[in-house]
């Protein structure tokens, strides 16, 4: 979510640092857990559970990042501690991955819907997450990481009522609803 879309929901959102890192087109920073969630549920939507969220970000992939293993390739999809000039960039400026996602490898972390806690020991179908816990999910790196900390997989916690810098979220929205079957193409008498 950049800034502008943000603002549409809560108008008085400012950056608490100095200078303009509020451009309308930057993600959105400083938000909260709770206000990322009140945001998703008025768009009719949810934060995505960090299953959901490593799903879109892999994009079918099982490497290192979406992209693949090489880590040499990390500018041409991220910013990050090698690009971003120590600030988060606008949204959508890097290539997207497989399913035309962007920006989840790097810019700033996003907030998941599931408690931060141990992965249980069994293979398991888009898994749950802890059922309680004292921080939330972060997932994807921010514009500081190192190459590292930008992959798929990396996963940190922080404090729901937690704002920073390098901070933000995205929107999962629901599938559509099914098509009646009469407009089914497979559908035959």
């Amino acid at each position: 979510m950049t800034w502008k879309q943000y603002r549409a929901f809560e108008p008085e959102h400012s950056p608490r640092i100095a200078g303009n890192l509020a451009r309308d087109l930057h993600p959105v920073t400083e938000v909260d857990w709770w206000r990322a969630w009140l945001f998703c549920r008025w768009l009719g939507g949810d934060l995505p559970t960090e299953a959901q969220w490593e799903a879109a970000c892999r994009a079918g992939t099982t490497t290192a990042y979406s992209f693949g293993n090489d880590e040499a390739e990390l500018g041409n999809y991220a910013w990050y501690r090698d690009n971003a000039r120590r600030s988060t960039q606008p949204v959508g400026t890097k290539r997207a991955n497989r399913w035309g996602l962007h920006d989840l490898h790097g810019n700033v972390w996003e907030w998941c819907r599931d408690w931060y806690g141990r992965y249980e020991g069994q293979d398991v179908d888009d898994p749950s997450g802890s059922a309680a816990g004292a921080v939330r999910v972060l997932r994807g790196g921010f514009f500081w990481n190192d190459a590292g900390r930008c992959r798929s997989a990396c996963r940190f916690g922080f404090l729901p009522w937690g704002r920073s810098v390098d901070v933000g979220f995205r929107v999962a929205l629901p599938p559509p609803p099914d098509r009646p079957s009469s407009l089914d193409p497979l559908d035959r008498p």
